[in-house]
Formats: C-alpha cells, sequence, structure tokens
C-alpha cells in the first residue's frame, strides 16, 4: 500500500496536520491516532516514524536514503514496536524498549521512536511502566501511539498525548445518519466513525454547550474577522477560564478547535447543503463576505497541533484570531 496516496485520498487533514508538524519542527513526543478497524493503523504510525529517520525527508519519508531502506528491512536500532492487534501489551514488552533505549540512539539526530499498535489492549501490570517511560523528559524519544477503541484507552494515556482523530471514510448522509440533525452531522462526521457515536455525542451536556456558544459566535462573522475575534474572547475565553482542572479545559479547547474548523470547511463552504435549516440565512450571508475560510481552516489545524506545546490557552487563541484578522484585507 501506497500509504502517502490513501492519505491524499482518505485523511488529508491528518496529512496536512502532520505535514505542517514536521516541517515546522512542532511534531509532538507522542501521538494518539484513533482510527476504527478498516484503516491501516499500524502502517501509518510506520510511515511517520520512517519520516523521522529519514536523512531527505519532503517532509516525508524519501524512500530512497539508507535510513529509508534500513527501515523497511528493519535494521533501524532506534526503531522500536509492539502490536495489541493480537495479543495483549504486557509488562515486560514495555521494560524491554526501556531497556534498549537507556544507551541512546546511533541513528539521525539520536532518536528514538517507539510505535504501539492498539494501546488500548495494554495490561494493568504494564500502564505504570508506560506511562513512568513516557513521562521521562527525552526530546529524542517519539511515541505513535494507534487505537481502534478510543473509548477503551485509559485518560492517563491520552491525556499525555495528543490525540488525532482520523476522518471516517463510510460516514455519509443515508438513511440512518439522516435521523441525525444536519448541522450536527457536518460538524462531528469528520470525528466519529458511526451514527451511533454522533447520536451520543449530540445528547451531552458538554457537545450542547459549545455548539451554542460557537453558534453565538459566529455571528461575528455577519460584521468583520475582527468582531468574530472579539466575541470568541468575549465569550468562549471567559468559559474556557471557568474549568478549573487543567486536562478537561485543553480537551475542551480540542473539541472547540475541531467544531470551528468544521464549521469553516462543512458548514460555511458548502451552504447549499443548509437550504432548508433556520440557520441557512445565516450561513449565506457569511459566504457573501468572501472569508479566506481556506486559510482559516488551516490557521485553526495549526492552533490544534500546537496544543501539545503546553501553550496558555489564551495566547494560542489569541494566537489563531490575529491570524484570521491579518487577512481581512481580503474581504
Amino acid at each position: 500500500m501506497d500509504i502517502k496516496a490513501y492519505l491524499e485520498k482518505y485523511q488529508e487533514d491528518f496529512l496536512l496536520l502532520m505535514t505542517n508538524s514536521l516541517k515546522m519542527g512542532l511534531f509532538a513526543h507522542a501521538y494518539l491516532i484513533a482510527g476504527n478497524e478498516n484503516q491501516p493503523l499500524l502502517k501509518m504510525a510506520q510511515f511517520l516514524a520512517q519520516s523521522l529517520f529519514c536523512q531527505d525527508p519532503d517532509p516525508f519519508a524519501c524512500q530512497m536514503c539508507s535510513s529509508c531502506t534500513r527501515f523497511k528491512h528493519q535494521h533501524l536500532l532506534g526503531y522500536f514496536e509492539i502490536d495489541g492487534t493480537t495479543t495483549t501489551i504486557k509488562k515486560e514488552d514495555i521494560q524491554n524498549i526501556i531497556g534498549n533505549t537507556k544507551t541512546g540512539s546511533v541513528e539521525k539526530d539520536g532518536i528514538t521512536v517507539v510505535v504501539i499498535n492498539n494501546i488500548q489492549n495494554i495490561t494493568h501490570e504494564a500502564i505504570n511502566s508506560f506511562l513512568k517511560f513516557l513521562e521521562e523528559p527525552n526530546d529524542a524519544i517519539y511515541f505513535l501511539l494507534t487505537t481502534t477503541n478510543f473509548s477503551a484507552v485509559l485518560p492517563t494515556i491520552t491525556s499525555r498525548t495528543q490525540v488525532v482523530h482520523l476522518k471516517p471514510k463510510c460516514l455519509i448522509l443515508d438513511e440512518e445518519t439522516k435521523q441525525i440533525p444536519l448541522l450536527d452531522f457536518y460538524l462531528l462526521s469528520p470525528y466519529y466513525d458511526s451514527a451511533g457515536e454522533i447520536s451520543e455525542i449530540i445528547t451531552s451536556k458538554d457537545y450542547f454547550a459549545l455548539k451554542n456558544l460557537m453558534l453565538q459566535i459566529l455571528d461575528g462573522l455577519l460584521l468583520s474577522l475582527d468582531e468574530f475575534a472579539f466575541k470568541n474572547r468575549l465569550l468562549f475565553i471567559p468559559y474556557l477560564n471557568n474549568i478549573k482542572e487543567p486536562r478537561l479545559r485543553r480537551k475542551q479547547l480540542q473539541f472547540y478547535l475541531k467544531l470551528l474548523e468544521s464549521c469553516f470547511k462543512n458548514v460555511l463552504l458548502h451552504p447549499e447543503n443548509f437550504q432548508n435549516e433556520d440557520i441557512y440565512d445565516i450561513i449565506i450571508r457569511i459566504s457573501k463576505k468572501d472569508y479566506p475560510l481556506n486559510h482559516m481552516i488551516l490557521a485553526t489545524i495549526k492552533a490544534r497541533s500546537k496544543l501539545s506545546l503546553n501553550l496558555k490557552e489564551t495566547l494560542l487563541l489569541d494566537s489563531l484570531f490575529i491570524s484570521f484578522g491579518a487577512h481581512d484585507e481580503h474581504i
């Protein structure tokens, strides 16, 4: 399988996120790639690992250099892989990797990459060893974790990684998904694999609050990008600051940025999908303002990629809103 071609065809958001992270030197210490059983999660993680080792990346693996060749033949000394697809991930598996990484790596820039496929199958005995390994401050070690059952991954793991949800290929408007309110479908379908999951999400208090907050803020676009940025500061930042637990605050910010991205990409760029909806009048009026929506989508994806850097949330949002306003001259 040509994994890059697969990503270009089915996972363009993921490809863009990884491209920018690699180019800008913002590749996170640990990623958790969440998808379903029909997606090549392990091959995706392997491709990213190979790209980190590559001597001539573009920013992905060139497939030609000695590091890429040795990766294909499993001769890289700094690469370790555990596949939890058919068996549990045991304490001994983790300790073997820890022991092998103590002396460092002789590969490019001294880096080590650990890929663990289906991390949800880690045993309780292995968790403490893995969390300690994950938290050790070592800029030369990267973790690429995957899961086909995100809800089964422990919060102690998700909170220590940058979570990337893959776009489900098969979620389209059909008899089952038509039961979901249209706006909710277009906001959430990039991140969930089934109509059942979306139906569950839209009944949650967090989603109800964030969606309604976003719709209030969206009114700012009827005037200008500056007004949109002002409404974000006026309404969303106080909402975020009221969440005292840092992990939950960051989780809500991640969710909000996802909703913004979906709104720009699936709603404002396609007003024709909402002709029979109450929100259509607002969408069509905003679409006539000719905002640089593709730039806004990219900026929002970049903001999500920076969440792993532990930047202050308000500074991250201010930077995002400024990047929107910087293009106001196009309007």
